[in-house]
């Protein structure tokens, strides 16, 4: 079966060239063209077929180059198996981080927390979380207000009271009889030292503007005669929360024994020129937890 259909294709090929030129013209072509479709020694024909010289035909090395190719791409596969693609490099080692916090050992040596603790101080925040949030890992109040940091909505701020004191009215009364026995206690003897002399109505108003509470607010009341201190009296109100607001009146009295020599000899000298003294009344040194 094989031969006859290589006679066929020999007779085409005859009647071609033949129809083309002549034959002595294109006698090698024919030559080389015959060959490919002579039966080999075990009648087969085409590229498995070896010519007259031994060598193999051109089908056959082709074949044979692409297999050593396929092996070459193999081999190189099986070498890179494993390796990075180029341009990448290998994934990076993760550095010890013992108490799992997300700060490597190493950091926590340096920065000075407890590389076995995810919450060196103990206030609720991790470590890492209280680096990412600018507060201090190792202190539980990092701005040293009155609130930790774990419950400290400014963490970074102090949080404080704000307190302002004012005075929504003053009344003063004045007792000119006591202070007729004040001046005349050198003639008629010395006076009653709780005899008043002089009595202030503060009404004071106190109020909260800041963003923390306070436990305490203190003030003194000072009395003045003729701009003399002659008496001062401390007071406090208690606690007061944000933004609280309030009204307090308080009465504060100058006794005889409160009344120095210098200022008992001033009110002699007004009433012999017929004048009288000045007295009046501040609030100083106002005093509430701040931070």
């Amino acid at each position: 079966m094989a031969a006859g259909k290589a006679i066929l294709v020999i007779g085409i090929a005859v009647a071609v060239i033949l129809f083309l030129g002549p034959l002595g013209t294109l006698g090698p072509s024919l030559t080389n063209f015959l060959n490919t479709f002579t039966p080999g020694d075990d009648g087969e024909t085409g590229a498995g077929a070896e010519t007259s010289d031994g060598s193999s035909s051109s089908r056959e090395n082709s074949l044979e180059e692409s297999d050593a190719r396929s092996s070459e791409r193999e081999t190189l596969d099986e070498g890179r198996a494993g390796q990075p693609l180029t341009g990448e490099s290998p994934e990076a080692e993760t550095e010890p981080d013992t108490d799992g916090d997300g700060i490597s050992d190493e950091e926590e040596d340096s920065i000075g927390t407890d590389k076995e603790n995810p919450d060196t101080d103990g206030d609720g925040v991790n470590d890492r979380d209280e680096n990412d949030r600018g507060t201090d890992p190792r202190d539980r109040n990092s701005d040293d207000d009155r609130q930790n940091d774990n419950v400290d909505k400014t963490p970074t701020e102090k949080n404080s009271a704000f307190v302002r004191v004012m005075a929504s009215k003053f009344t003063m009364e004045e007792d000119y009889t006591a202070m007729a026995a004040v001046i005349l206690g050198p003639i008629s003897g010395s006076p009653n030292p709780n005899t008043t002399v002089a009595r202030i109505t503060a009404d004071l108003v106190f109020e909260n503007s800041g963003d923390d509470f306070t436990s305490f607010v203190k003030f003194d009341g000072v009395f003045h005669v003729d701009g003399l201190e002659v008496k001062r009296v401390n007071s406090n109100i208690g606690r007061l929360d944000i933004g609280q607001k309030i009204n307090k009146q308080f009465t504060y009295t100058l006794k005889v024994s409160d009344i120095p020599s210098e200022v008992i000899n001033r009110i002699v000298r007004h009433v012999v020129e017929g004048s009288h003294p000045v007295f009046a009344f501040e609030i100083k040194n106002i005093d509430y937890e701040k931070f």
